[in-house]
C-alpha cells in the first residue's frame, strides 16, 4: 500500500515518522539511545472481507544489504533460549513443504532475527506480544500482526477466525516491535531488557488528591521494603493463593549471568513472613519432594538431593541462573503492630 501522508517529528530526545496508509497507521520513533533500537508503532484497521477473501497482514523488515544468512533465523523457545529455525529444514525427518508460509512460521515471544555467517552482524525485530514470524526471503524477517479468515482452518475450533469488535467491523490491532541493526554481542546484553520493558512496562496510577491531603514527605516506616532492590532483568509474577498465602516467581532474562534477589522481596509491610516454600515450576509440589521422586534415567541421577537449593533459607538472597525460573509460595501472618504503623 502507497503511503497517502507523512510527516517527521524532530526532536531533542527523538526523531518521529509518521506514515499514513489508510488503514494502516505506522510510527517509527528513533531515541538518543540507539541501544533501545527503532520502535515500529503500528495501527492497524479492520480488515475488510466483503470480497469473501480472508487476509493476513505482516510486517516485514529488510536490510539494506543482502546478508548471507544460510537460510537460517533464529527465534526464541517460549522467552528462553533462541533456536535455530532452517528455512523448509526439520532437524529430525525429511520434510516437503506444501506451503512456504506455514510451512515455516514459528512462535516468537522474546525475538526473532537473522544474522549474516561471514560478519556476524544481525537484524532483529522484537515484538510487545506473542506473534507468529518467519524469514521467508534472504535478509529480511516478517511478523504476522493482524489476520482474518471467513472459513475453519480446519485446526479443531470449528469457526472461522472472524472476530468483530465494538461496532460489527473486524478487531483493530496496535501493536509496537523493536528493530535492532547489530555488530556482534550487541543484541545479546540488550534485546532482553527491551523483553523486561515489555513484559513488565511502568504502571500509571491516578488519583484525586488535594493540596492539604498529600503529605510532603511519606514516613520511612511505611515507605515500601522494595525499595533499593536490584532487580534489574528480573522478571516478577505475584498472585495471591488465599488471604495470607502468596505465589511469587522470579525469571532472570539475563542470558550470560547469575543473578542474586534479597530475600527481603518476601516482606510485607502489613504481614509477617511465616514461611518460604520452593515450588515447582507448576507450584504443584514442593521442589524438594519433586526431586526426590524423580527417577534416575539413562545413568543419570536426577534426585540427587545436591539439585535442592535452600539458599533462600539460609542467605539473605537466593541466585537465579541465566534465564532460570524459581517458584516459590510465602504463607503469613497478620502483623497488628505493622497494620497499626
Amino acid at each position: 500500500t502507497q503511503p497517502v501522508s507523512g510527516a517527521i517529528y524532530l526532536g531533542k530526545n527523538l526523531v518521529q515518522i509518521h506514515i499514513d496508509q489508510t488503514k494502516i497507521l505506522t510510527d517509527l520513533r528513533i531515541y538518543n539511545d540507539l541501544a533501545q533500537g527503532v520502535e515500529v508503532s503500528s495501527f492497524v484497521d479492520s480488515i475488510n472481507v466483503a470480497d469473501n477473501q480472508g487476509k493476513e497482514i505482516v510486517l516485514r523488515v529488510s536490510t539494506p544489504n543482502i546478508m548471507n544468512t544460510g537460510n537460517s533465523f533464529y527465534t526464541d523457545s517460549m522467552g528462553l533460549e533462541m533456536q535455530k529455525r532452517v528455512l523448509n529444514i526439520r532437524p529430525t525427518w525429511n520434510f516437503s513443504v506444501s506451503q512456504l508460509a506455514a510451512g515455516n512460521y514459528y512462535p516468537v515471544q522474546c525475538a526473532i532475527y537473522i544474522q549474516d555467517q561471514t560478519t556476524q552482524e544481525r537484524l532483529a525485530v522484537i515484538p510487545d506480544r506473542a506473534q507468529g514470524g518467519a524469514a521467508l526471503a534472504t535478509g529480511a524477517i516478517e511478523l504476522m500482526i493482524h489476520r482474518r479468515l471467513v472459513v475453519d482452518d480446519a485446526r479443531g475450533v470449528g469457526e472461522a477466525l472472524n472476530e468483530k469488535d465494538w461496532d460489527g467491523q473486524g478487531l483493530r490491532q496496535w501493536v509496537t516491535h523493536t528493530v535492532l541493526f547489530s555488530k556482534p554481542g550487541y543484541i545479546d546484553t540488550h534485546y532482553r531488557q527491551i523483553q523486561y520493558n515489555n513484559d513488565q512496562p511502568n504502571t500509571v496510577i491516578l488519583a484525586q488528591y488535594s493540596s492539604s491531603s498529600v503529605p510532603n514527605k511519606i514516613p520511612a516506616e511505611k515507605s515500601l521494603l522494595y525499595e533499593g532492590l536490584d532487580l534489574d532483568y528480573i522478571k516478577i509474577l505475584s498472585r495471591p493463593l488465599g488471604t495470607l498465602k502468596f505465589l511469587y516467581r522470579f525469571q532472570n532474562l539475563d542470558e550470560t549471568q547469575t543473578r542474586k534477589v534479597s530475600t527481603s522481596v518476601f516482606q510485607s509491610p502489613v504481614m509477617k513472613l511465616a514461611k518460604i516454600t520452593e515450588m515447582s515450576l507448576s507450584a504443584n509440589q514442593a521442589k524438594a519432594d519433586m526431586v526426590k521422586n524423580k527417577f534416575n534415567w539413562n545413568g543419570r541421577l536426577l534426585n540427587n538431593a545436591s539439585f535442592i537449593n535452600t539458599d533462600y533459607l539460609t542467605s539473605d538472597s537466593f541466585a537465579l541462573r541465566p534465564l532460570e525460573i524459581r517458584t516459590f509460595i510465602g504463607e503469613y501472618n497478620y502483623n497488628a503492630k505493622l497494620i497499626d504503623m
